[in-house]
Formats: structure tokens, C-alpha cells, sequence
């Protein structure tokens, strides 16, 4: 079921930054890659602790239109080197001449992870 996930979410940010729809207007100005240690009990057998790392996207979109954007979805790609992951952020909406924060949900990984030097997909929409 993951992998089925992430072959759509590859796909939508691949093909869908070609449907414009007021995207054309928005544009991330920061991105990092933030890392933190996994400390969560979820993933060990009793009371061991799961390994790895937890890793995430933040950054800020500016909307340079002279309307408000609404529905907007930034997906940006990692990787472990061997693999590709698909991380995305919703941000409900931009105004007009304004930037705004986003944060993609974390991604526990035992690999590091890098970001794909890309232009991050942008779509506009439900």
C-alpha cells in the first residue's frame, strides 16, 4: 500500500505542475530539509526505541499574483540515494502579493536523506 502511495504522489508531482490554474503566479523561496532523531517507541520491540531518523520540508511560497491562490500543493522529492520518496505540503491558501510557511508531514528513514536538486512541483486545486 505504501509504495502504491508513493507512485502516486510521484506522479501527481511530475505530471500535474504542467496544469497551471494560478500556479504560474506562486513560487517556493526557501526550502530546507530538516532532520531530527526518531525517538518514537512505535517501531521497537518493548521498550526499544525505533532507529533512523525523522525528516521533513519546510520552507515559504510567495504568491507575486494580484489575486488569492486557494488549495495549493508543493511536493518536492528526496532521496536515499537508491530510492526516491515524494514529500508533500497542503497550504490552504496564499494572498495575493504575500508569502506564506509550509511544512510537508515528517518521513521516518534508517538511510539519509537528500533533497533532489529540482524545482519543487506546485499545483493549484481540490
Amino acid at each position: 500500500m505504501s509504495i502504491r502511495l508513493t507512485v502516486l504522489a510521484l506522479f501527481l508531482a511530475v505530471m500535474l505542475p504542467a496544469c497551471s490554474g494560478g500556479a504560474s503566479d506562486l513560487s517556493v523561496v526557501s526550502k530546507t530539509l530538516r532532520r531530527d532523531n526518531n525517538t518514537s517507541m512505535a517501531g521497537g520491540m518493548g521498550d526499544v526505541p525505533s532507529s533512523g531518523a525523522i525528516f521533513w520540508v519546510e520552507g515559504k511560497v510567495k504568491n507575486s499574483g494580484t489575486t488569492d491562490i486557494r488549495a495549493i500543493t508543493v511536493a518536492f522529492r528526496v532521496t536515499d540515494g537508491r530510492s526516491t520518496i515524494v514529500l508533500s505540503a497542503v497550504v490552504p491558501a496564499v494572498p495575493a502579493g504575500q508569502t506564506v510557511d509550509f511544512r510537508t508531514p515528517v518521513q521516518g528513514s534508517v538511510t539519509e536523506l537528500r533533497l533532489v536538486e529540482e524545482e519543487p512541483g506546485i499545483t493549484v486545486g481540490p
